[in-house]
């Protein structure tokens, strides 16, 4: 059915190759298209994946360096000692106001901001503490580091969250990393399947509409060159070979 579609199309030669060379240049422009868009969203499922990495490092350089701080001034208490050595309040001040700075996600400078404002009363409660252990006040600082247990537990529960945060997040960015991958093999074969169809169709079509009827036509001078007059010549193309195959036949009639 198609094979006399093509062959009763009343295009020039020429037309019917160039739709042939067309379809094949669309399918790789689709599978270019496509192939691109997956990149894209791979690519930035990747930048996703690295700043993720980023947030996890961060939340992880404040919990431990807090913890480390938390830890030097609880034993300065329980030990009643009179010197506290610890620079972890300029590292994370330091570290936040550089952070600051970078261009990050909204939800990175939130959880930031919160836990610099939380932190600037843990850091002035530090000083008091480390004043009191100076002057030799063990009580007070032992009293002023249990008062303040509810502003560091609400700096950890800040800390812990955002883990829990950048975790999802980790694993979100992994999941769309698999699917996009995934989806990228499942459009790649389907598309060089598709491609292969379509050339093995082209070329099957191009058999059928072009090389068979030129074969017949090649025959049919062979014939004439034997003797043969009487064959019937039957060719059904509306396009050069159909003219070539009308002049073959009003010559064969002449040489009747």
């Amino acid at each position: 059915m198609l094979i006399r579609l093509l062959q009763r199309l009343r295009w020039s030669l020429r037309y019917k190759v160039a739709l042939a060379f067309l379809l094949i240049l669309l399918c790789f422009i689709i599978n270019g298209l496509i192939s691109g868009w997956l990149i894209v969203n791979m690519k930035r499922a990747g930048e996703l994946q690295r700043q993720n990495g980023n947030h996890v490092q961060r939340a992880q350089f404040l919990d431990l360096t807090f913890q480390n701080q938390l830890d030097t001034y609880a034993l300065a208490v329980v030990s009643s000692s009179d010197r506290v050595r610890n620079d972890n309040q300029h590292s994370i001040a330091n570290q936040l106001i550089i952070w600051y700075n970078d261009e990050d996600t909204l939800a990175e400078h939130e959880f930031e901001n919160k836990f610099g404002k939380i932190y600037a009363s843990a850091k002035r409660i530090f000083a008091e503490i480390e004043q009191l252990l100076n002057k030799q006040d063990f009580k007070g600082a032992t009293q002023k580091f249990q008062e303040s247990s509810p502003i560091f537990n609400s700096l950890n529960d800040i800390i812990a969250a955002r883990q829990a945060e950048v975790k999802a997040e980790g694993e979100e960015s992994n999941r769309t990393i698999q699917d996009n991958t995934t989806l990228s093999l499942i459009v790649i074969g389907v598309l060089t399947v598709f491609s292969l169809i379509l050339v093995i169709l082209l070329l099957w079509l191009n058999e059928s509409v072009i090389i068979r009827p030129l074969n017949k036509l090649h025959k049919g001078l062979e014939n004439i060159a034997v003797g043969d007059f009487e064959q019937q010549l039957e060719i059904l193309n509306r396009d050069e070979i159909g003219k070539l195959a009308a002049s073959f036949t009003t010559a064969l009639g002449y040489l009747r």
